[in-house]
């Protein structure tokens, strides 16, 4: 045979350059100074034999890919082969365009066209040669036009050439099926938008978009023009949607059934529907058919929604439904010579279905919009896209198409058989269905069925229903796409995954199948179906599988990038946490594929990994990984938020927290795997790796508080101890033992977490902001804005962008699926789009300028719409890991506290206060770095949340404190000379050993957090810091107490010292009470009471010092008195009488009251602030005050309210009563006698009170009456108050004067007061009485007050409750002796008669009906003298006892220490520091028997004066 080397050295370069786009460049002399690969492309256009032309034509065509290469090319083919000058068309060279369209032009004048004769003389044929010839050159200006938007313009444009004339010519003559097929890829190539085209146009992607369009536009007219497919028909008017028409007849239609179908193959076919793909161009802000929303999509701009409306209903319907009706649906039906062109025909027609889904815009039915138009609806019904959802949703012929598509399997689609290519289609296709299918049936059907101007009849199929409810009698086919997620593929997986996350989301596979039942569960449908085919086992493996693929980065793009296994693993997951959810009754899919038993999914134990793998297996070894977080933060937080959602959940926990301690330590182990820092520089990623430790956390703070309650101390404190452990430690050494304040330059672990938070989220902030000053900085630059323009805030520019447009951009935000608040860019694109059509129509975009301006404002608002949503996603991530570090935090100083056991006390205290100093730094800074500009405050919504555990914090240091307080006392007790036996010091003392500096720095910040901006900004961000302050204050005082000397009136420390000169000597003291007391004043009813709290604490503060105190003085300048005491009448009076009725809505106002009663009370003890309080006029508001008189009586309480929240009213009106007569007693002992004014107000409050205040008397002396604490401590200050009054004698007279007028006063409590001495003084008969009446007072009766007490005394006498209650009894009797004594005292030179205040028997005890008799005052000599003598012999014993206390034995110790005033009892005391400790208490417990007997020797001298001046008189 002839050889052919030129022929097979055009064809090796075919072959080398096929598919490399612009490798070719030196063939072209593109940049090369050696041009003889250049000659020699110009060389083989001289060729003439038709082999050599054909091979030459085929490496042009390979030569010509890419961008710049097909410039070349068409330059090449322009110039006739040689760059020579250009010709006529006769004379044309044989390589140029001129020479290809003008031998299509011959061939199209000299055939025939329609259809063949077979009566006919044969008509010319084209010679196979020419016709090979003829497609080699379609070949090459098919790669030319598809790399080329120029040289496709040019082509087109050319009225010389005439190529779509040419053309669809020649398509209507009788020509070889492949030429034809060649021909119609050739105008495909002409209307396609081809991605690589957009991407090499850059910042002219969007120009050429449009002329693409265009160039669509017109190849339809022209396709409709020529009939190719008949579509005029007999003009009717009417469509018939979702039943299917294949009516055509002739053309197209006519060689696919006569000519292909003969010869069972079908070029002419599949490239007629490559053609109307290519037609149907997706838009740019389409995200396919995968996208989750129904608005996701916009129509296509190649589409013309008119066409053809001359003669039939307009539209491209009639070549999608041939595709469907004669292709897709008949396809089964044909013969092929090759089997796989069957599967070649499916893929290309379904590609044309996927298309016509992805443009089908439903926007206008979902959310709240504006009515819909009836040219609206008129597209809808001809869209394509519709005539798909509705022929799927009625269960046609089609739904059995892509359902037999899918049964192809996924061993063909892992095999690589023709058959994949069509899997991934049917597959997406039924996705978008499934994202549709709601707005289409709830949506279009219904607007459609309703509208009457659509201009044709609509007939619409009888019934349609969801793809959910027609896939469910299809069994097999949820089983394959279940299946599918076993395929190589990750699009297929990826596809298969999120239907099945979509059927499983469903009401219809989410019910349970009756026909299925395990044990005593009824199984969910999606389970059952799984479950019982055969495949089972393959697709648990499938999900393993998909879960183990390695995948790349997936944070590189945005979040619904499907383009990466990445994706897929996150999907899975996905569905996995969607299907662990309360709404849905397990077992669902997400329990059968994570390995929970189906029968009992709460009790069965989870599989080994040995017997049986699961996807929970998987997903821990996926986390047990070194780089999981680092390279796919995504899947990480889905990871971690799936182990968390198990643990949570009531069904899984208990098993899900059982495997996870039993075989992973899975808390313990990712604690120490996770980094502290965040070293990525990438903001979603950041976002990411921020959310995954969120979920990482709460899941330890969910364990560790489960370890608490079960008890399990060793894993607890495994944890515990970790996260309070030194960050820097790299072995077991304590950095407590190393120097006094080495633990100041430690970070423990929990503030390292908290610190590598913080830092990342500056980070990536800052990289964030940059990013956006460079993209504004490009967008002012492409748009030529003016300096000023570009220095407006965000706010401003945005608002005056969008009223320039005439847009709301906030419709736009919708949450996202973890709940940020975002803008929704798809919505935001379509809004710009109507804003642009709509000022277009007005006409206010006539002019270039205002078309320019509106378009430069719709780029600045994407870019700061974009960048917003990056601030707020990031913002978001920053928020839940502090909200998961507060959980995780908050559990450690709370239930897992006593689990720190390394270090000891002293440890914890350290632990506690470096939580404190760490926190309080962050909450009391005002740092911009830390916020975006319109966020601040959602940034004070994260402090405040912080707030909240720094009070926890503080709470949590002052009970170390507390318990330092005990080692205090002991320490400094043991540390006396001869102290309990010692003859010298003991080591130094183990209380708090903290040093003062950094704690006053911690004061000095938790004082600036209340005067930050943010605090200023957010009342519950400055009541958290002030309840913080509270704590940091109390725990002050405590140790202060503790070290004190025990005759020292007002305890102060260095401590105490340093506090008080933080707020002293600068003006942080001023600023905080003034933001203090505003909010006492203005605040809300929880934070009125911690603010009137901290002002007590406050006052008592600077009360150590000598001079007068700051609050009084601060308060009066600011004439905050007035406001605080005239609110107890004007608000707080109808308020506090509302919580006195059964069932009170709220409480506050008592809670605001006992706050604001005790701050009063704190500044009554000065003289200066009582005589402000007086001056104010609090004495006359309180005996105002109407809530005082509405005492309950004690048959209220018995009917039966019992609420274990709300106190009974008796209770409660005890908390309104003490605080009043308490404030009155303290202003009433800084009252000089001579003060006739102000003891006038004081006896006004007795007599506007009367009633209660003889209630009260009375109760405490019936007999009947039980006793209570509460009550007698009412009488102890109701008779303290009447003694004080009487003692008044202006008061007296004036009472007197005003006899027999109705008056009732002081006087009148004259017989109740001394009632109480008969049944108080005489005997401890009343003890009979006493009963507790809550919970502190019955755990106070179960306590010892002391030890070798009276053994003849009753249990309850010798209880702490018994010694309270007879230390009250001693005081009423004393102050209704001093009272009798009083009214009985004649003044020197007062001629009023004397008035006995006892009746005359001295013989026997029986006491007159009106007054007690002189053999009472007898009696309580007699018993008091006993008393006295008592009192010594005890006295003198427990002073024995505190010299020896190694008498007693540890449990006498530490039954003594329990009793005292200190009830938490420190673990860390030894035996020498108990004994040290008690010989304190006795010590006081010896000096304080002294002192009430010493006032009891007080007392009975007055009996005896009473005694004397009653003999006196009875004798005289």
């Amino acid at each position: 045979p002839a050889r052919r080397d030129t022929e097979a050295l055009f064809a090796w370069v075919t072959v080398l350059y096929t598919g490399r786009a612009d490798a070719a460049l030196r063939f072209w002399g593109h940049g090369e100074p050696d041009d003889r690969l250049a000659v020699f492309v110009r060389w083989g256009a001289d060729c003439r034999e038709q082999g050599m032309v054909r091979a030459y034509f085929g490496m042009l065509a390979a030569l010509a890919s890419g961008a710049q290469a097909s410039v070349c090319a068409h330059e090449f083919m322009s110039g006739g082969g040689a760059g020579g000058h250009r010709q006529t068309v006769n004379q044309a060279p044989l390589c140029s365009w001129q020479a290809l369209f003008g031998a299509l032009d011959f061939y199209a004048g000299h055939l025939r066209p329609g259809e063949p004769d077979p009566l006919a003389a044969p008509p010319p044929e084209i010679p196979d040669a020419e016709v090979a010839l003829l497609r080699a050159f379609l070949r090459l200006c098919r790669s030319v036009v598809q790399h080329s938007v120029v040289a496709r313009t040019a082509i087109y444009d050319s009225t010389e050439l005439g190529a779509m004339t040419t053309m669809f010519a020649l398509l209507a003559c009788v020509v070889p099926v492949a030429l034809k097929a060649a021909l119609l890829d050739t105008v495909a190539a002409f209307g396609a938008l081809d991605n690589d085209v957009l991407a090499n146009s850059g910042a002219q992607a969007d120009s050429v978009r449009r002329v693409v369009d265009e160039m669509a536009r017109r190849i339809w007219a022209q396709l409709e023009q020529s009939q190719m497919l008949p579509t005029a028909g007999d003009g009717a008017r009417a469509l018939a949607v979702g039943r299917g028409s294949s009516g055509a007849r002739g053309g197209i239609a006519y060689e696919l059934e006569e000519v292909e179908a003969a010869a069972e193959t079908y070029p002419e076919t599949r490239a007629f529907v490559r053609l109307v793909a290519a037609l149907i161009h997706v838009p740019a802000d389409a995200v396919g058919v995968t996208a989750e929303a129904a608005s996701a999509a916009s129509a296509s701009a190649s589409v013309p929604a008119d066409l053809g409306s001359a003669y039939r209903v307009p539209g491209v319907g009639p070549y999608v439904s041939f595709v469907l009706d004669s292709v897709l649906l008949k396809a089964e039906q044909r013969a092929y010579r090759v089997p796989d062109e069957k599967w070649r025909g499916y893929a290309l027609a379904l590609d044309v279905v996927e298309r016509s889904l992805s443009t089908l815009d439903l926007s206008m039915f979902v959310g709240t919009h504006a009515t819909v138009t009836s040219d609206a609806l008129r597209e809808l019904a001809t869209h394509p896209g519709f005539e798909v959802a509705v022929r799927v949703l009625c269960g046609s012929r089609l739904l059995d198409a892509l359902l037999r598509v899918l049964d192809a399997g996924v061993d063909a689609v892992n095999a690589g058989a023709a058959a994949a290519s069509a899997v991934l289609p049917a597959l997406r296709i039924l996705l978008r269905v499934l994202h549709v299918q709601t707005a289409v049936l709830r949506g279009a059907v219904p607007a459609l069925a309703e509208a009457d101007s659509l201009g044709f009849a609509l007939n619409l199929p009888r019934s349609l229903t969801t793809l959910e409810q027609l896939l469910l009698s299809r069994r097999e086919s949820v089983v394959q796409i279940a299946a599918l997620v076993g395929a190589v593929d990750p699009h297929v997986s990826l596809a298969a995954v999120r239907i099945v996350h979509i059927l499983a989301d469903s009401t219809v596979f989410n019910g349970v199948d009756d026909r299925v039942t395990r044990g005593a569960l009824t199984l969910n449908r999606m389970v059952s179906m799984i479950d019982g085919s055969t495949d089972s086992v393959r697709i648990l493996h499938a999900f393993i599988t998909s879960l183990e693929a390695e995948g790349g980065d997936d944070v590189e793009g945005d979040e619904s990038d499907d383009d990466s296994a990445a994706a897929l693993r996150v999907a899975v997951v996905d569905l996995l946490l969607a299907n662990i959810v309360s709404s849905k009754p397990a077992p669902t899919i997400a329990h059968y594929l994570l390995g929970f038993s189906v029968s009992r999914p709460a009790a069965d134990d989870l599989p080994d990994p040995a017997q049986r793998a699961t996807v929970l297996h998987t997903v821990l070894d996926l986390l047990r990984g070194d780089s999981l977080l680092a390279r796919q933060p995504r899947l990480a937080e889905r990871c971690y938020h799936l182990v968390h959602r198990l643990c949570a959940d009531p069904v899984t926990s208990d098993v899900a927290l059982r495997y996870l301690r039993a075989r992973e330590t899975f808390v313990s182990t990712q604690l120490r795997a996770v980094p502290a820092a965040i070293t990525t520089d990438r903001p979603r990623a950041t976002s990411a790796e921020l959310h995954a430790r969120a979920w990482l956390w709460r899941t330890a703070a969910l364990e560790l508080h489960s370890l608490v309650l079960q008890d399990s101390r060793p894993r607890a404190k495994l944890i515990a101890e970790w996260l309070v452990a030194d960050a820097a430690q790299t072995d077991d050494a304590d950095v407590f033992t190393s120097r006094p304040s080495a633990f100041l330059d430690a970070q423990m672990h929990l503030l390292a977490l908290f610190s590598g938070v913080r830092q990342a989220y500056r980070d990536a902030m800052a990289t964030l902001q940059h990013q956006r000053r460079e993209a504004e900085a490009d967008s002012a630059d492409a748009d030529a804005m003016d300096a000023e323009d570009i220095v407006k805030s965000d706010d401003v520019a945005t608002a005056e962008d969008a009223a320039l447009l005439g847009v709301d951009i906030s419709s736009c935000v919708a949450p996202n699926a973890r709940g940020c608040a975002l803008y929704d860019l798809a919505a935001l694109a379509a809004l710009l789009r109507q804003a642009e059509r709509t000022l277009d129509a007005a006409g206010a975009l006539g002019s270039a300028a205002a078309r320019q301006r509106a378009h430069a404002a719709m780029r600045r608002l994407t870019v700061r719409c974009y960048f917003a949503n990056q601030e707020r996603e990031l913002f978001f991530a920053y928020a839940s890991a502090l909200r998961g570090w507060k959980e995780m935090a908050e559990i450690v100083v709370t239930s897992a506290w006593d689990r720190v056991e390394a270090g000891g006390r002293a440890a914890r205290e350290r632990t506690a206060f470096q939580l404190l100093r760490g926190l309080v730094q962050t909450v009391s800074e005002h740092d911009a770095a830390l916020m975006s500009p319109e966020d601040e405050t959602r940034h004070a919504e994260v402090l405040t949340a912080l707030a909240s555990t720094l009070t926890l914090f503080s709470e949590r240091l002052s009970l170390e404190w507390t318990r330092a307080g005990v080692l205090t006392r002991a320490s400094l007790a043991a540390a006396k000379p001869g102290a309990a036996g010692h003859a010298r010091a003991l080591p130094p003392a183990t209380e708090s050993q903290l040093p003062v500096e950094p704690l006053l720095d911690a004061w000095r910040q938790l004082v600036l957090a209340a005067l930050t901006p943010a605090a200023q900004a957010s009342l519950q961000l400055r009541g958290n810091v002030y309840a913080s302050m509270l704590h940091f204050l109390g725990g002050v005082r405590k140790l202060a107490a503790a070290s004190a000397d025990e005759n020292e009136v007002r305890p102060r420390s260095r401590l105490v010292a340093g506090a008080l000169d933080v707020l002293s000597n600068s003006t942080l003291g001023d600023r905080l009470l003034e933001t203090v007391s505003a909010d006492a004043a203005d605040a809300s009813d929880a934070w009125k009471t911690v603010a009137f709290s901290l002002l007590d604490a406050v006052a008592a503060l600077y009360a150590s010092e000598t001079r007068p105190n700051r609050v009084v003085l601060f308060l009066t300048h600011k004439n905050f008195f007035s406001s605080y005491v005239g609110a107890l009448i004007r608000r707080e009076d109808q308020a506090l009488q509302l919580t006195l009725q059964p069932d009170p809505a709220s409480l506050n106002a008592l809670y605001i009251y006992e706050a604001k009663m005790a701050f009063f009370i704190r500044l009554a003890q000065r003289q200066d602030g009582a005589d402000k309080l007086i001056e104010n006029g609090v004495l006359d508001v309180l005996a105002d005050c109407s809530f005082l008189n509405m005492r309950p009586s004690a048959s209220s309480d018995a009917a039966g309210f019992a609420d274990a929240f709300i106190p009974a009213r008796a209770e409660r009106f005890h908390q309104l009563l003490m605080p009043a007569l308490d404030l009155v007693l303290a202003l009433a002992a800084k009252i000089g006698r001579d003060n006739v004014t102000v003891w006038m107000k004081v006896a006004r409050f007795v007599s506007q009170h009367h009633g209660v205040l003889e209630a009260v008397l009375k109760e405490a002396a019936l007999p009947a009456h039980p006793l209570s604490m509460a009550l007698l401590a009412e009488a102890k200050a109701a008779s303290a108050l009447v003694f004080y009054v009487a003692r008044q004698r202006a008061v007296l007279d004036r009472e007197t004067a005003l006899a027999g007028s109705g008056h009732v006063g002081v006087t009148s409590l004259h017989l109740p007061m001394l009632a109480l001495l008969p049944k108080l003084s005489s005997s401890r008969s009343w003890f009979q009485r006493l009963a507790p009446t809550n919970d502190v007072e019955r755990a106070q009766a179960l306590v010892s007050a002391a030890l070798y007490d009276d053994e003849d005394a009753t249990d309850v006498e010798r209880s702490v409750f018994g010694q309270q209650a007879s230390d009250l009894v001693d005081a009423i009797v004393q102050n209704a002796i001093a009272y009798a004594q009083a009214v009985t005292e004649r003044p020197t030179g007062s001629s009023r008669m004397f008035r006995p205040a006892f009746a005359w028997p001295i013989e026997h005890n029986r006491e007159s009906d009106y007054l007690p008799s002189l053999a009472l005052l007898v009696a309580f000599v007699r018993q008091s003298l006993t008393q006295i003598t008592r009192g010594r012999r005890a006295r003198d014993e427990k002073l024995r006892l505190a010299q020896n206390s190694a008498e007693m034995t540890t449990a006498d110790l530490r039954k003594l220490v329990s009793a005292s005033p200190y009830v938490e009892v420190s673990d860390d005391l030894s035996t020498v520091q108990m004994r040290a400790l008690a010989s304190v208490l006795l010590t006081q417990q010896g000096r304080r028997i002294g002192r009430s007997t010493s006032v009891l020797v007080s007392t009975v001298e007055q009996a005896l004066v009473l005694l004397w001046r009653h003999l006196s008189f009875f004798i005289s």
